[in-house]
């Protein structure tokens, strides 16, 4: 087994930038950037985006050209750099900037299913949901199947819907208690006063689920067919 030079020199240029981002307030510079990402070097997405998020936080008096870079600059990064990185990186910090969280995720398309039902089942159904909205560049089998689980966990989510009888002037009426505790008519889907259906969601997420569900229908479809 032979190294080519050419493979040695992006290795030590890969280990150079990562020693770098070992300290806290490195960024990398523009040839860096172009380096790492012609190269589509692995092991740097979970250091740059913790840059990122720093970088989208800072303040306009402390914004430098290094952090105007990084937030160009990493989005590029994400559609080259491994799948399975950008991935769990994302998803493992998903609270500290959310919407820079969520734009990442949207631009360099990292839907993962298997991902979202983890964010479901620690109790944020509305991230969950909003995520859902989103692709990935290409599906496995194991994919459908992560998808048709998530779908399954919300299917299964407790509905609590309430009809509670009220004392008026003209007798005895019941009433539909939201999750947020409004009072509504009886038939009431989404609740007036909040929006909220009996799973605590709005009506723009059911459309969601409702088109993910499609979706994953078409998915299945293609994934069994052999159309793909």
């Amino acid at each position: 087994m032979t190294v080519p030079a050419s493979r040695l020199k992006i290795e030590e240029g890969r280990l150079r930038i990562a020693d770098a981002l070992a300290r806290s307030d490195a960024y990398p510079s523009e040839s860096d950037w172009d380096f790492i990402i012609e190269n589509r070097l692995p092991g740097l997405v979970r250091p740059l985006y913790e840059r990122y998020l720093a970088a989208c936080m800072v303040t306009e008096l402390d914004r430098d050209r290094c952090h105007e870079l990084i937030e160009t600059r990493f989005p590029e990064y994400l559609e080259v750099a491994p799948r399975h990185e950008a991935v769990e990186a994302i998803y493992d910090d998903l609270y500290t900037y959310t919407d820079a969280a969520v734009h990442l995720i949207r631009e360099a398309r990292l839907h993962s299913a298997a991902h979202l039902a983890n964010v479901l089942t620690g109790g944020d159904i509305h991230l969950c949901v909003s995520l859902m909205d989103f692709y990935q560049d290409e599906y496995s089998e194991d994919d459908v199947e992560d998808m048709e689980r998530l779908l399954s966990l919300i299917d299964n989510l407790p509905a609590v819907p309430r009809v509670t009888r009220h004392r008026t002037l003209l007798g005895v009426a019941d009433k539909y208690v939201c999750p947020a505790g409004h009072a509504n008519h009886p038939d009431t889907e989404f609740c007036v006063h909040c929006g909220l259906d009996a799973r605590g969601l709005d009506s723009d997420e059911e459309d969601i689920i409702t088109a993910y569900t499609l979706r994953t229908r078409a998915l299945r479809n293609l994934i069994d067919n052999g159309e793909f």
